[in-house]
């Protein structure tokens, strides 16, 4: 996963393990994640609407609310006040606009596909941090969710129901699913620079990272 290893070595990344993510940037990316996550939980709902089966359908229906959660928690679980508005990044409005978009309008494998790579990196992110950490380390609160043994089963089981899915779909399908893994997990990028950044004018060109 290429992508995966230029965002590791991102340097919000290694600001975040070291402890000397300025403050004002690690607010700047939770007020988008809350935008994002709130727009993720648009697009699970679409999807669990579209389910072919119903284990996956409650799946996806668990994980809208849990992502819908999850975004309106946000702010009090970092100690942060509720920003009056929030500016979204360019990078929080293309990837969640694609999302949403893939979700309601691409095939259903797709719309799965496009899900995926938030849940993956930001486990694998989590999981790197947590064991490349400095002590005391402030961000130790985000570090413990994404590094957590229970989330990493939900993120297996997530791609245990895709792979289910997978098997039973056409070529041009899958095609396309490997097309949207990939398109959001440039965006994934793009969301950590813009972040770094504080970018809310024009972001980093997708082609970038071909």
């Amino acid at each position: 996963m290429p992508i995966f290893r230029t965002i590791k070595e991102h340097l919000f990344i290694a600001k975040m393990a070291d402890n000397s993510l300025e403050s004002e940037i690690f607010s700047f990316y939770i007020q988008q994640d809350h935008i994002f996550l709130a727009e993720r939980a648009k697009a699970f709902a679409i999807l669990a609407a579209r389910a072919p089966f119903v284990e996956l359908q409650e799946y996806l229906t668990t994980r809208a609310q849990q992502s819908k959660e999850a975004s309106e928690g946000i702010f009090e679980k970092y100690a942060m006040g509720s920003p009056s508005a929030s500016t979204m990044s360019p990078a929080c409005k293309a990837y969640t606009e694609y999302m949403v978009n893939v979700a309601q309008n691409g095939s259903f494998l797709e719309g799965l596909a496009a899900q995926l790579p938030c849940s993956v990196m930001y486990q694998k992110l989590g999981e790197y941090i947590h064991s490349n950490f400095s002590e005391p380390n402030k961000f130790i609160g985000w570090i413990n969710t994404y590094s957590n043994p229970e989330r990493r089963k939900n993120v297996e089981t997530f791609i245990g129901f895709i792979d289910k899915v997978a098997a039973l779909d056409i070529y041009e399908n899958i095609s396309a699913a490997k097309k949207a893994f990939h398109t959001a997990s440039k965006y994934e990028f793009e969301f950590w620079d813009d972040a770094l950044n504080l970018r809310t004018a024009q972001g980093v060109a997708c082609d970038e990272l071909r």
